[in-house]
């Protein structure tokens, strides 16, 4: 029998070792965002839900006012990842319920939903500590990749602490 010469087509593949993989985050998916929505107006609270709705968001609670927002955050903080809030409300104003909140958590996302779309309240929101703001009317691609970008840093967190545990 003829000996047969060694090829790289015939000589037996070496299995490299491979290298340590890390767990990989699943990919971003609206429809675990739980999300509160923080708007005086009825109507535009619901258009608000309606594009949520339309990006696959289900999760969502609705306040009337900062205060409602309050009282609902008091007992089920830890229900919500999102906060969407209208800046302009009687009472306590967008502004207000944002330091409130960040006086207990300073990296719960917050998102501005506004009408007022001058340089001066967008500069005074991101020194409020915003994390990202929504002009009206709201344009529901932008608004979608600003969630996306919030959602997936969301994800990745709770996916670190999953990991750690």
């Amino acid at each position: 029998m003829p000996k047969t010469i060694p090829t790289p087509l015939n000589r037996p593949q070496e299995k490299k070792p491979e290298p340590d993989k890390k767990p990989k985050a699943p990919p971003f998916s609206f429809a675990k965002l739980r999300i509160l929505i923080v708007e005086d107006d009825a109507d535009a609270r619901g258009l608000i839900k309606s594009h949520l709705g339309s990006f696959g968001v289900f999760q969502i609670q609705e306040a009337a006012n900062g205060y409602k927002a309050v009282e609902f955050l008091e007992h089920a903080y830890e229900t919500i990842d999102v906060i969407l809030c209208d800046w302009v409300m009687p009472g306590m104003d967008g502004a207000d319920l944002l330091r409130k909140i960040r006086s207990i958590d300073p990296d719960m996302p917050f998102i501005m939903i506004t009408g007022l779309n001058d340089e001066d309240s967008v500069i005074q929101a991101r020194e409020a500590g915003v994390s990202a703001y929504i002009t009206k009317p709201i344009n529901p691609a932008k608004f979608a990749a600003k969630l996306r970008i919030i959602g997936t840093k969301i994800q990745q967190q709770k996916s670190k602490r999953v990991s750690s545990a």
